[in-house]
């Protein structure tokens, strides 16, 4: 192994996510994400789904769900088909909430669709990982650990229009400077040049 190893984070294309101007909103809450069959993310998915109030109207997008649809049949309500990179950012644009939860294989790290979702403009609620506090200044991301916490931290920021695009304004800023592809591959090239030059 090498003495010193360099964490490089995921990033994100501006290119494929971005605020579509004047797009209607016409989910309150969505989730974008898998719900493989059988598995702990799945359910665990499926179970926040479930829980969100049934009066919002809610946004379903992914590979898996029909499956969960079985234990859960309210989900069915909810479900539309699996969405291409130009639908999802879409889809971000047009919901006034998105619930992002991180696989359990992300113990520590995000996903790239906490990146993708504040570049497209749109607002998240995020599960807690460790390197949240890491890239992000503190309180970056409304957070929660629970069903009762995502729910709570819903019912909170719905009404809040202008506070919400104020949160989203600062993170795409940020994450324009500091967290697309092109940041990472000057990251590469600098890490690269550091070891070339003092071998």
């Amino acid at each position: 192994f090498p003495k010193k190893v360099r964490h490089l984070p995921l990033g994100v294309n501006p290119a494929d996510f971005y605020p579509i101007p004047n797009q209607d909103k016409i989910y309150d809450v969505t989730m974008v994400a898998s719900a493989p069959e059988q598995s702990p993310d799945g359910l665990i998915r499926a179970n926040l789904v479930n829980s969100i109030s049934k009066n919002l109207r809610v946004g379903l997008f992914g590979s898996g769900w029909k499956y969960w649809g079985r234990y859960f049949p309210d989900l069915g309500r909810f479900l539309h088909n699996q969405p291409s990179i130009a639908e999802v950012n879409k889809i971000y644009n047009q919901s006034r909430i998105l619930i992002n939860f991180h696989s359990t294989g992300h113990a520590s790290s995000i996903s790239s669709r906490t990146f993708e979702i504040a570049l497209a403009g749109a607002f998240q609620i995020v599960d807690y990982r460790e390197d949240l506090s890491v890239l992000f200044p503190k309180d970056f991301f409304p957070l929660y650990g629970n069903l009762k916490e995502m729910n709570e931290q819903i019912a909170k920021w719905l009404p809040l229009e202008k506070e919400r695009g104020a949160m989203v304004e600062k993170q795409r800023e940020h994450i324009l400077a500091n967290h697309t592809w092109l940041n990472r591959a000057k990251e590469i090239l600098k890490t690269y040049n550091n070891i070339y030059e003092s071998s």
